[in-house]
C-alpha cells in the first residue's frame, strides 16, 4: 500500500543550520521532481509517493547521505544514479556498525 508525503519544507524556526538544510532539501526536491507547474502557490499541496522512495519514506532532514533523502524511483526519466548512491549508503552504514561493534568490545575488554 503507498503513503503520500508532503513536498519537503523549509523550516525557518529551528536555526540557522536547520533552514539553510531544508532549504537545500526542498530545492532538491523540486529539481528531481522535474514538474514544470511548481510554484510557491502550490507547493503547500504538492505531496509525493512513497513508490519514489528507496525504502518508501523520505529520509530524516539531518540524514543527507540517505538515498531517500530526496524522491528518486520511477520518476519518469533515468535515475540510474540512484542505485550508486543507495549502494555507497548502505556501505557506509555497514562500516558505521562494524566500527561501532569494534568499539563496544574495546570497552567491554578493557573494562575487565
Amino acid at each position: 500500500m503507498s503513503a503520500c508525503y508532503f513536498l519537503a519544507l523549509v523550516i525557518s524556526h529551528q536555526g540557522d543550520q536547520t533552514h539553510e538544510l531544508s532549504t537545500r532539501r526542498q530545492r532538491e526536491w523540486m529539481a528531481t521532481i522535474k514538474r514544470k507547474d511548481l510554484n510557491l502557490e502550490k507547493l503547500q499541496y504538492i505531496r509525493v509517493c512513497s513508490d519514489h522512495f528507496v525504502h518508501g519514506s523520505p529520509a530524516k532532514l539531518y540524514d543527507s547521505t540517505n538515498p531517500d533523502w530526496v524522491p528518486s524511483l520511477k520518476l519518469g526519466y533515468d535515475t540510474s544514479s540512484t542505485q550508486k548512491a543507495t549502494e555507497r549508503y548502505v556501505r557506509v552504514a555497514e562500516r558505521d556498525q562494524h566500527l561501532l561493534t569494534v568499539m563496544v568490545i574495546v570497552i567491554v575488554i578493557m573494562a575487565l
